[in-house]
């Protein structure tokens, strides 16, 4: 009887010993995990830094070039914009990164100014909207240029007829309300009455949602679609053949360069809608460390004196690194 409690006590110290090293096992695996998930974005916002250091970089070159030869501007054929970066830091972390420009894209926020709870729909934004809709290859007729404005702006009264208010939202499944409010990520293009897949792949490289109503682009990044936008009447043709010269010259030196191309002969345009520098930027980066992958996708602001500032990090969405990484000779 004795031997019989011997074994069972035993027993039955050997399974909380397992279970508390089970436990223990776990506990270990899942601060390693954090420690892993935390690495990785430390090393990827140091090649969010770098990417800033790159364009300060670029900005002091472009200072040094306006004191030589009068010009300041930017392309995405420079080496910021043409290449991909990658840095092996050890046999068990990469690094990989790109940076777009956004400056030469449509911003959606630019079609109302919103302020002291009042909001101004701007008619030439508006217009610009529209041609780039009718532009597209894929677009559903009920996705309107009113509905985007609705979405920001403060009021729920609709925006002429083709607008959608709460009461188009709140029939959905599930039902929301508009935000009332400047759109502060792509993504929320989903939640447009509207919007389908197709349409949106379109857009999603034509467009940006900046912070603010800016409503200026650079000439020397925008896409054919994109000056179709700004340029009434201009034929894809026409607006291809603004790109060619562009690459052909290196680039527009100023906005007057461009008004007096041959295409744009007799049209009505405002040098304030144009420019040929870039001010918001956005940085795409992967990091593996022990086989973890992170990704950072960051909304980076240079100012006129070259200073950079993030505005805004994103962990959370899955795009993939897609210039060719740049190979030193």
């Amino acid at each position: 009887m004795a031997a019989l409690i011997v074994i069972f006590v035993v027993a039955l110290v050997s399974l909380l010993v397992a279970g508390m090293f089970s436990e223990h096992y776990i506990d270990i695996r899942r601060t390693s995990n954090i420690l892993g998930q935390d690495q990785g974005r430390q090393y990827s916002i140091a090649a969010e830094t770098y990417a800033r250091v790159i364009l300060k970089q670029d900005w002091d070159n472009d200072q040094k070039d306006k004191a030589l030869v009068d010009h300041e501007y930017d392309m995405e054929d420079e080496p910021w914009g043409q290449y991909a970066i990658q840095i092996p830091v050890d046999t068990n972390v990469g690094i990989q990164g790109q940076i777009d420009d956004l400056t030469g894209r449509f911003n959606i926020n630019s079609l109302v100014t919103n302020k002291d709870d009042t909001s101004l729909v701007s008619k030439a934004a508006v217009e610009r909207f529209q041609r780039l809709l009718e532009s597209l290859d894929e677009i559903n007729p009920d996705l309107t240029v009113e509905k985007f404005v609705d979405w920001i702006d403060t009021d729920d009264q609709i925006y002429q007829l083709k607008g959608a208010e709460d009461e188009t939202y709140l029939l959905k499944d599930p039902p929301y309300r508009t935000a009332n409010t400047y759109f502060n990520d792509l993504s929320e293009l989903w939640l447009i009455d509207g919007m389908t897949k197709e349409t949106f792949d379109e857009l999603k490289d034509l467009v940006v949602v900046l912070p603010n109503s800016t409503a200026s682009i650079n000439i020397n990044t925008a896409k054919a679609k994109v000056l179709r936008a700004y340029i009434p009447d201009l034929t894809q043709d026409e607006a291809e053949s603004i790109i060619s010269q562009r690459e052909e010259d290196k680039g527009f030196k100023s906005v007057e360069d461009f008004l007096t191309m041959e295409a744009l002969a007799g049209k009505k345009l405002s040098t304030e809608d144009f420019k040929v520098n870039s001010e918001y930027f956005e940085v795409h980066v992967k990091s593996v460390f022990n086989d973890r992958i992170t990704r950072l996708v960051s909304m980076i602001y240079r100012d006129s004196e070259g200073k950079t500032s993030v505005l805004r990090r994103d962990f959370g969405k899955k795009e993939e690194v897609t210039k060719q990484v740049y190979v030193p000779e």
